[in-house]
């Protein structure tokens, strides 16, 4: 398994050039470097999917989402809204709809989401990054700029960005990109967004070779995602 690098932090307004953005975004962009390292580390960690065990899972999983342990989220039964295939999952600040069988793994209130079939290498993370004020479309795109220097995604190639999404009557911004890890070929979308007065991420990984397959439970955990409560 791979050590995620070490994300290089955004420099104060007065010291940072090189073709930074305008002056005048810089006191709304400077508290983003936390937002920025932590969406780098947030990528690298989901990342880990593809160097993953087959069948083995993330480590220190707490099971699957219908049997996560105390305080790491629950599931409920017959829940509205629930597609078939799909069961909830409610954390301490959001619920959701998750694919079954699919292992929880919470942290505060992060929590990644694997798929522990045999070979599958995949799975959905979401974080909570930043305060709400937050240049989404700016920073997402300072994020691509790193991927495409970092040395840990080798063979980088952005497929698409979007920086001006509508989510939940929120501003959001979007980024999709391939990559190699350990000679595994990966895919990777980034979604970032105002949820619950904060700003989260939420990430797709997987597999190259099986993007098709995953992606409609990316977009059904986006459909679902409400505040817990």
């Amino acid at each position: 398994m791979p050590v995620p690098p070490q994300a290089a932090t955004v420099p104060p307004a007065e010291v940072r050039t090189g073709g930074g953005r305008p002056g005048a975004r810089w006191a709304l962009l400077l508290p983003l470097g936390v937002f920025a390292v932590v969406l780098v580390a947030g990528v690298v960690s989901a990342a880990v999917f593809l160097t993953q065990g087959d069948g083995k899972g993330g480590p220190g999983g707490s099971g699957s989402a219908a049997a996560s342990s105390p305080g790491s989220g629950s599931t409920g039964s017959g829940s509205t809204g629930v597609p078939a295939g799909y069961e909830p999952y409610e954390g301490s600040s959001f619920a959701v709809a998750v694919p079954k069988g699919w292992k929880a793994e919470a942290s505060g209130d992060d929590v990644t989401f694997s798929d522990p079939a045999e070979g599958s290498r995949r799975g959905i993370a979401i974080q909570r990054i930043a305060s709400s004020h937050a240049d989404l479309g700016g920073s997402l795109a300072d994020a691509a700029e790193g991927f495409a220097r970092d040395d840990s995604y080798q063979d980088y190639d952005q497929v698409r960005f979007d920086r001006s999404l509508s989510y939940q009557g929120h501003d959001a911004a979007e980024l999709e990109f391939t990559f190699t890890q350990d000679g595994v070929a990966g895919r990777c979308r980034v979604r970032v967004f105002r949820f619950d007065d904060a700003v989260y991420q939420a990430v797709l990984v997987g597999r190259a070779d099986t993007w098709r397959e995953v992606v409609p439970h990316y977009e059904t955990f986006l459909k679902t995602l409400r505040a817990a409560g």
